[in-house]
């Protein structure tokens, strides 16, 4: 871990370089390039290696990336992940054809059961239930189920970590899980304070307080060049015991 000395120094000359990213409109293909990297050095972290789950909930596991990194961080972990795309079920499967823990559902999740239009733009992981793309897309219709319906895949010992980036949709995820949360312990999911869609930080962070969990604080965030925060990744645990 780097010193705080050190940090200081480093810090100008990386704020200013992101400034000159900016200027020459190449930060999203360098934070496209860097965001993995970072993601997986968060989980490689003692404080999240310290979790230790038991089983690892991923709702929108797209291609796998975070389930990548989940299996580097917790090589005993049980995995579950939801995804409802049909080329990024494709993906999964074939990459996780040989890890006897990992179980795919290939649904998305909702506060009630039923179906759903699901946009897909080019960029894959921006898929959406909420928000249609304006440039050129795909439609598909998904199905919709639960995560209480899923509550039967929580172990009776140990602990549970749900992740979920559903592009704006993660209330309603919230909504049709309040049993299954009430049996899990950390919950780190994608948040918005402004541009939002679907949903905000504080939507989800009034949901979490009123069942019983706390914000324990933001990582992976993303700025606009006029240094507005646009969209960071959301830690909670849970308090309340049952």
């Amino acid at each position: 871990m780097l010193s705080l000395a050190v940090q200081e120094k480093l810090r100008k000359p990386l704020l200013g370089f992101t400034r000159f990213l900016h200027r020459v409109n190449f930060a999203g293909a360098w934070y496209q390039f860097t965001g993995p990297i970072n993601r997986y050095l968060i989980w490689q972290s003692p404080f999240f290696k310290g979790f230790n789950p038991t089983l690892i909930v991923d709702v929108g596991a797209n291609t796998g990336e975070f389930i990548l990194n989940a299996r580097a961080a917790f090589p005993n972990a049980r995995l579950l992940a939801f995804e409802p795309h049909p080329d990024a079920i494709k993906t999964l499967q074939t990459t996780h054809r040989n890890d006897s823990h990992f179980v795919l559902q290939p649904v998305g999740l909702g506060s009630e059961t039923g179906t759903a239009t699901l946009y897909v733009p080019d960029f894959s992981p921006g898929s959406s239930i909420v928000a249609k793309p304006t440039g050129e897309h795909r439609e598909v219709t998904i199905a919709i189920r639960q995560l209480d319906e899923f509550i039967d895949h929580i172990p009776s010992e140990g602990s549970v970590l749900i992740k979920i980036d559903v592009e704006g949709y993660e209330l309603e995820v919230l909504r049709g899980g309040r049993a299954f949360l009430a049996k899990a312990d950390y919950l780190y999911l994608e948040a918005r304070t402004t541009n939002a869609i679907g949903c905000t930080f504080e939507d989800i962070h009034r949901f979490m307080q009123s069942i019983g969990w706390a914000y324990l604080g933001a990582y992976d965030s993303v700025f606009a060049p006029s240094g507005e925060l646009l969209y960071f990744d959301a830690l909670f645990k849970r308090l309340v015991t049952t």
